[in-house]
């Protein structure tokens, strides 16, 4: 895991000069030097406009940083009204903020002009309140003609504040224009102007933007007053159109004496803002194997359109960095950057897309029915267009082509042969089916095996040993067959020098599998099997000869040699290897090495027969080629329920049907008794069920392969044939 302190800082404004990457700091610097010469008898009130993002907030920082650098001794109030709710609490804060400011001396100038700036706070704030309850805001605020008609609830309302009013008002008898004219000769003896900063306005309800510009008109004829609004112009203008008939830019510059629009920050600043921090990112995988050609199409043509201000890098980095660090390992990412890069993009600008894309593996990744999965992908396409938010229909195919080649075929991408699948897995990508998950919960399952246990794994390849056993510890957590996939993908594995101790590696682990006979799904053992093909490819018939003898005689395991064994063909082994010399010998030896070996096995390590997991295969071919009688032997010997078990299991035989014009395939499953009865006779097996029948009792058992026994000992009891009536999986 990361240090805490590499941890992003967020959509966070800069605070200083040091921090400034818009090359700003010019600009507030000689802002921040007019301010602190102004004077008048009239406030100031100065616009930053911009559009979210754009740094309007670390602008005002860098000036105010000036303003105080400087020693100008200018107060600065800094009201954000976002943070304050309601119109009564928003004009209270206000003017509460701005009297926090002027001088706290005993000087009888100083108290009077408290006293005086507070009974104006008390007209204003009576009003809001009658705003509040009238919907109308400007029927009190100087400056504003009364608009629009009082309900009747707001009438009640308002009628109910008359009490407020007579508490309010110290002197009733002073009219507000006599007040305002004192409150002005109050504020010229002050020594330096005061600035409010107005930040967020954009944030708010058009109401209380339209009150927030009222407020500060009310304030426009006092001297010594800066204020500084910062706000996006059209949500301002818009807000304003309310209370101008439509013309809320004109009202809006009448208010506001000097405009300045903030100009969108240079696309390179941004990018080279989001590059760095991807960089640091990367820098923390140390299996990172970065293609320049795939970030660049899709860079360029796809996600690059998302980063337009430092708000966007902001809320993606946020984001991407949590995600990012859930998914490494002892320096080792689980996932392919780029893909978890563009995904992220999805999840952060358009996650209505992300959360579709989740749903849909088969669709996504091409693991679908071939005869309607064309269609239903252009469907599947059609409708994530239809829920693009922030990108257009170019780049949104940009960014799914690149993720989903598979799909990409639906609108017209090119095709993609078998071995740019092994390719994908090796590169982590997401539209490999077993590696889509995991980038949309963000870990792995259970199942799956880190790329961390794949360093290891391939750093042990070298050793035949260490391998077992690195490996063996896959094989004890489930997690096996996730292991080998990715192993079958590593090609560079198969031209190295330790070729051989791997392969041997791989073919010593073999017992520990189930060989399996369903075209329907894969295991362990096809894995392996696929590996050892895919290691003579580019090897001449002797070479692949001499591979497979080599692998075949020096191998651990009884299912690896009895499953390469039945591969050769015993009545064709000179036609299918015309450059191998004397090859009937060379098989008849490896074939005697193997009897040899299980014979021995079961005579000295009978546990060790026991436990092999595809018991019954090895058992076939040993009856085919070996002493019958010792083969007999060794089965009446088990007699614990766990050896019985994998022993029935792996004796069981499949048939697969399917209607006309149906899809659906049917699976019966069944145990052959005379098959049973080529092994033991009818009383041991008689024996064995009655042992499956204790531990099924005990919860302990597997009630279906006792079934299966029960169902063949009883055909064989009436000399029925085998699966006469099959059960149907």
């Amino acid at each position: 895991m990361a240090d805490e302190a590499t941890f992003s800082q967020g959509d966070y404004p800069i605070q200083s000069p040091d921090q400034d990457g818009l090359g700003r700091d010019r600009f507030a610097k000689g802002f921040a030097a007019r301010l602190s010469r102004w004077r008048g008898d009239h406030s100031l009130t100065i616009g930053l406009c911009g559009d979210w993002g754009t740094g309007k907030t670390s602008l005002k920082n860098l000036i105010v940083h000036h303003l105080e650098a400087n020693n100008t001794d200018i107060p600065v109030v800094e009201f954000n009204p976002w943070m304050v709710t309601g119109i009564e609490a928003i004009t209270q804060t206000f003017f509460g903020q701005i009297a926090s400011q002027f001088p706290k001396g005993d000087d009888a100038k100083d108290t009077a002009r408290r006293e005086l700036w507070t009974r104006y706070s008390r007209y204003l704030g009576f009003g809001a309140k009658i705003a509040e309850a009238s919907e109308v805001i400007g029927v009190v605020v100087p400056g504003m003609a009364a608009a629009g008609k009082f309900s009747k609830g707001a009438l009640k309302r308002a009628q109910e504040m008359a009490d407020h009013a007579a508490d309010s008002l110290a002197q009733p008898d002073k009219s507000l224009v006599d007040l305002r004219e004192e409150i002005s000769q109050s504020l010229k003896d002050l020594k330096a102007p005061i600035l409010i900063v107005v930040d967020d306005i954009d944030r708010l309800t058009s109401e209380e933007i339209c009150l927030i510009f009222r407020l500060v008109k009310a304030n426009a004829d006092f001297p010594n007053l800066m204020f500084l609004m910062l706000f996006q112009r059209d949500t301002a203008e818009s807000a304003l159109d309310r209370l101008s008939n439509g013309k809320g830019r004109l009202f809006l510059e009448k208010i506001v004496h000097s405009l300045f629009d903030l100009p969108q920050p240079d696309f390179r600043q941004v990018h080279q803002a989001l590059f760095k921090r991807f960089d640091e990112f990367l820098a923390q995988a140390a299996n990172h194997r970065f293609d320049d050609e795939r970030w660049s199409n899709l860079w360029f043509r796809g996600f690059r359109g998302y980063f337009k201000t430092f708000r966007h890098v902001y809320r993606f980095v946020s984001t991407f960095e949590i995600t990012f660090f859930s998914l490494i390992e002892d320096s080792t990412l689980d996932v392919n950057q780029i893909d978890l890069f563009a995904l992220e993009c999805l999840r952060v600008f358009e996650p209505e897309i992300y959360q579709f894309l989740a749903d849909k593996r088969a669709l996504a990744t091409g693991e679908h029915d071939i005869d309607t999965g064309k269609e239903e992908q252009k469907t599947f396409v059609e409708e994530l267009l239809k829920l693009r938010r922030a990108s257009d229909e170019t780049q949104l195919y940009a960014i799914l082509g690149e993720l989903f080649p598979l799909l990409a075929q639906s609108w017209g991408g090119q095709g993609y042969s078998g071995g740019f699948m092994m390719q994908w897995r090796r590169e982590l990508r997401v539209c490999v089916p077993e590696h889509f998950d995991r980038y949309f919960r963000y870990a792995l399952s259970a199942q799956e095996v880190s790329e961390a246990e794949i360093r290891q794994i391939l750093d042990r390849t070298k050793d035949r040993d260490q391998f077992v056993a690195e490996f063996s510890k896959l094989i004890e957590h489930g997690r096996a067959l996730s292991a080998l996939q990715r192993l079958e993908a590593e090609s560079e594995l198969l031209t190295s020098p330790h070729k051989v101790e791997y392969l041997l590696g791989l073919s010593d682990l073999c017992d520990r599998f189930d060989v399996g006979r369903s075209i329907f799904s894969e295991n362990e053992a096809d894995y392996i099997d696929q590996i050892v093909r895919r290691s003579t490819d580019d090897a001449n018939v002797n070479e692949r000869f001499n591979l497979i003898e080599k692998l075949v005689t020096e191998t651990r395991s009884l299912t690896f040699g009895a499953h390469w064994l039945q591969w050769f063909d015993r009545n064709k082994l000179d036609d299918n290897h015309p450059d191998v010399e004397n090859v009937p010998q060379r098989f008849d030896d490896m074939e005697k090495l193997w009897k040899t070996r299980i014979d021995d096995c079961a005579a000295n390590e009978p546990e060790r027969l026991y436990n092999v997991a595809s018991l019954g295969y090895v058992l076939r071919y040993w009856l085919n080629i070996g002493d019958q009688e010792k083969v007999r032997e060794f089965v009446r010997s088990i007699s614990d329920p766990g050896p019985i078990l994998r022993l029935l299991a792996s004796l069981v035989s499949q048939r697969s049907s399917q209607a006309m014009s149906s899809v659906y395939v049917k699976n019966r499953s069944y145990l052959s008794w005379q098959e049973l009865e080529k092994y033991a006779s009818q009383a041991y097996w008689v024996g064995c069920q009655s042992i499956l029948n204790e531990v099924d009792a005990e919860g302990k058992g597997d009630p279906k392969i006792s079934q299966f026994l029960k169902e063949s000992l009883e055909r064989w009891h009436r000399g029925d044939a085998d699966a006469s009536q099959p059960n149907d999986d």
